[in-house]
């Protein structure tokens, strides 16, 4: 919405940049051969066929079953109505024991039970009038019941013999209940027609009435695949079911993964208009595709036809960010990869090159590694073996008093700053030294908690849940753009030393690695600081060693002694520093 505040980089560069990118579609490219992406499909849509049926064959039985009991909806009602009623007035009585007892299927009991219990909010009874004005009057007279009047005969045999009864002996206790409207029981005395008249739609309307009666989720005679499995299939019908299963279940199990994928961005170009202030509503200039102004060899068009089709695609900003002509990249790269090694960069500010950023600390030689990088291809491979040939690179970091005063942040480079090592270079020192690391190249990124012996640069980074051992070393925070790590010292860092299953199984297989390589302590302790130093121990350090693996383990101790001499080489600072 504005000019930036301190560099050259007015309101245009930001929708030049913009319009590059407007428009674009993300895609998902396969890796593999075309042949090889639709074996994978016709052989998942074989599996997902097969799983198809077993749920059409669980459906169709959870259909039937329904089919066969909508001839008993009246007797479910009167049943349910009764459990309910049951219910309200504090009978202790589960749904299976009361469909028992009624002789009914537990499965669709406890349907209707759910459904009246759902009073005139069901969306049964607003999709099907002929049973309204029978659950109106239901609700009347659960809504005050007593036993005396509402009780039923235990044993119902049809609703046309014991329905005329119930209804009879209804209106004897009219007194004692409230009903606004007495001929809402004229209602509930054909309700025998009015069930008899859905049932019989069937022929003329079948597609509503299995919809409503029983496909429908909502419908009391509905089963679903996990009822129709659990409740519904006979002993038969379950082996069939159990055959199906099995059968898709095996193929997906056989089944090769899916082929590897790239994310892809395809398309995109579009100029767009600056929007005054900020607001989309109010357009002003087309701008031109393009970069910055300050690093681009001709203006951009300014007429609006033209800005509109002048060409740049993502393809030239990609050629115009690596080019020979725009130093600004290769010297951002080259300041970073100082930085890395030396954990400071000759420009401290690594990502800030502009007006507020810090100046060079040695501007020659900046520009001296820049120009030479370029002209070396832009070969990371170049600029990592010139500065670690330099003698910078390789000075020491003893400190001198004299240095300190004049220059006690060492920007002049007059000696080495002494540096922790990176979580990941640590990590795998650590499992080179135990002889875990699995030196294998390539491949997909994975979870480092379930591949603990694979290098970490493999590992895969989730901006929601970072691996445990990366967050408590410094790992930066893969939710925003880091410039540098920070370094830490904390009481959660010495706990993982100590109690870490990781630390711990590298220790131990440290141990086991020295004492199967020689016999003898001396030579133990000797190829151990080799393998975790790169040099031999001192006379005292030796001796220390020695004396320590001699003390015989305590009886409370889980570690060996030498597997406690290994974790302490491992978790010393002269491991984890670079000096």
């Amino acid at each position: 919405c504005h000019d930036h505040k301190f560099d050259p980089i007015p309101t245009r560069d930001y929708y030049a940049l913009a319009g590059v990118f407007n428009g674009r579609r993300y895609s998902e490219i396969p890796l593999v051969e075309e042949k090889e992406v639709k074996a994978y499909n016709d052989e998942q849509r074989g599996i997902k066929d097969l799983e198809s049926k077993h749920r059409s064959h669980l459906r169709g039985i959870g259909k039937q079953e329904g089919q066969k009991r909508l001839g008993q909806v009246s007797r479910y009602l009167q049943e349910g109505w009764r459990l309910v009623t049951l219910k309200s007035q504090g009978v202790k009585i589960s749904d299976d024991e009361f469909a028992e007892q009624a002789g009914l299927h537990r499965h669709y009991t406890k349907r209707f039970r759910e459904m009246l219990e759902k009073g005139r909010k069901n969306d049964l009874m607003k999709r099907l009038p002929e049973l309204k004005g029978w659950h109106d009057v239901v609700v009347n007279f659960t809504e005050k019941p007593t036993v005396e009047t509402l009780k039923v005969p235990d044993k119902i045999v049809e609703l046309s013999n014991q329905f005329q009864n119930f209804v009879d002996r209804a209106e004897e206790a009219i007194s004692q209940i409230e009903i606004e409207k007495a001929e809402e029981l004229a209602k509930a005395r054909n309700v025998e027609d009015r069930l008899n008249k859905i049932i019989g739609k069937m022929e003329n309307d079948q597609k509503r009435i299995l919809k409503n009666i029983w496909i429908d989720g909502h419908a009391p005679l509905y089963a679903s695949e996990n009822d129709a499995y659990a409740k519904l299939l006979n002993d038969e019908q379950k082996v069939e079911a159990d055959r199906m299963k099995t059968e898709f279940e095996s193929l997906r199990k056989k089944a090769k993964p899916k082929y590897p994928l790239a994310h892809a961005v395809q398309g995109g170009g579009k100029a767009m208009q600056v929007y005054i202030r900020g607001n989309p509503a109010s357009k002003g200039e087309w701008v031109a595709r393009g970069t910055l102004e300050i690093l681009e060899n001709e203006p951009r068009p300014t007429d609006p036809e033209a800005a509109k089709n002048h060409p740049f695609s993502r393809l030239d900003l990609a050629e115009a960010i690596a080019s020979p002509q725009n130093p600004l990249t290769a010297r951002v790269i080259v300041n970073r990869v100082w930085q890395w090694h030396f954990g400071k960069g000759l420009v401290t500010t690594s990502s800030n090159f502009g007006l507020l950023g810090e100046a060079p600390s040695h501007p020659e030689l900046l520009d001296w590694l820049t120009v030479n990088f370029i002209k070396n291809g832009w070969s990371i491979k170049w600029l990592h073996r010139e500065i670690l040939k330099s003698a910078t690179y390789q000075l020491s970091s003893k400190g001198s008093s004299k240095n300190e005063e004049l220059d006690g942040d060492n920007r002049f480079r007059w000696r080495f700053d002494r540096r922790r090592l990176e979580v990941e270079a640590w990590r795998d020192a650590l499992l080179a030294i135990s002889g875990n690391l699995d030196p294998t190249m390539g491949g997909p990124t994975i979870e480092l908690s379930k591949n603990k012996t694979r290098r970490t640069v493999y590992a895969s980074i989730s901006r929601h849940q970072l691996d445990g051992m990366l967050r408590i070393f410094d790992f930066p925070d893969a939710n925003v753009s880091a410039a540098s790590r920070t370094e830490t010292t904390v009481p959660q860092q010495q706990l993982f030393v100590l109690n870490s299953d990781f630390i711990i199984d590298q220790a131990k297989a440290f141990a086991k690695r020295v004492t199967g390589e020689y016999d003898e302590v001396p030579k133990q302790v000797e190829f151990a600081y080799r393998l975790v130093f790169g040099r031999s121990p001192s006379k005292a350090e030796s001796q220390v060693a020695q004396a320590y693996l001699r003390i015989e383990k305590e009886k409370d101790d889980k570690l060996s002694r030498w597997e406690q001499y290994c974790q302490a080489l491992l978790a010393s600072n002269e491991l984890m520093y670079l000096d």
